[in-house]
């Protein structure tokens, strides 16, 4: 019979299992690219950012490593140059269409997400409104930065970053000072070298090139 003491302790054994889950670094490999599946490891960068820096114009920001082939990746691409960016201004414009970059590479899926996925107009445009308004009142998630050469390269919040390049908005954003030691790169860079993944030449120039590997 079912009661409240059952209840507990196999709800405990569920909780036991999923933490273990989303502690464990999962590496996927699929034809475009390698994807870390674990919720936590932005949250273990952002507990390692504690300096600030104010994004404005004056500031140039580029996309870091996404882990996808060279011949998808966005690697060091200016945010301004890039399908965040061109979403974000076409939503803002009114002018989105099925055309757009993002919206073609997102169906593809040779974005972050790996997979092919649908773009709805209607979903975005909102997620687009409270983006605009958490900047305006301030109340966004801080993007996440690496500064080499007084170049800072957007480890996480491209869309926030280039959204504020739209409005011409200044933005605080998170300094991570010690990416190539963290568990994130880790294990991505390890999984890659381990099994000895082609295609990878734009990341493993650029990972020598920041890190001296």
């Amino acid at each position: 019979m079912f009661d409240g003491t059952n209840y507990t302790h196999y709800k405990n054994i569920f909780l036991e299992k999923r933490n273990r889950l989303l502690n464990t670094y999962q590496i996927e490999n699929t034809s475009v690219g390698i994807k870390r599946r674990n919720i936590h490891s932005i949250e273990q960068l952002t507990n390692n950012a504690k300096e600030l820096v104010c994004i404005d114009d004056d500031i140039d920001c580029v996309l870091f490593l996404d882990w996808l082939k060279d011949e998808f990746t966005h690697l060091e691409t200016p945010i301004i140059r890039s399908p965040h960016f061109m979403l974000q201004k076409q939503l803002y414009d009114n002018s989105l269409t099925k055309q757009n970059e993002y919206v073609i590479k997102l169906s593809k899926g040779i974005l972050d997400n790996r997979y092919p996925l649908t773009y709805a107009l209607r979903y975005y445009k909102k997620k687009f409104d409270e983006a605009v308004y958490n900047i305006e009142i301030e109340r966004y998630t801080f993007p996440l930065l690496l500064e080499h050469n007084n170049i800072y390269y957007i480890l996480d919040g491209k869309h926030t970053v280039a959204l504020s390049k739209i409005l011409n908005k200044p933005i605080i954003a998170r300094i991570v000072t010690d990416y190539f030691n963290s568990e994130v790169f880790i294990k991505l860079y390890g999984y890659l070298t381990q099994h000895r993944l082609i295609g990878y030449e734009k990341h493993l120039h650029f990972i020598h090139k920041l890190n001296n590997k």
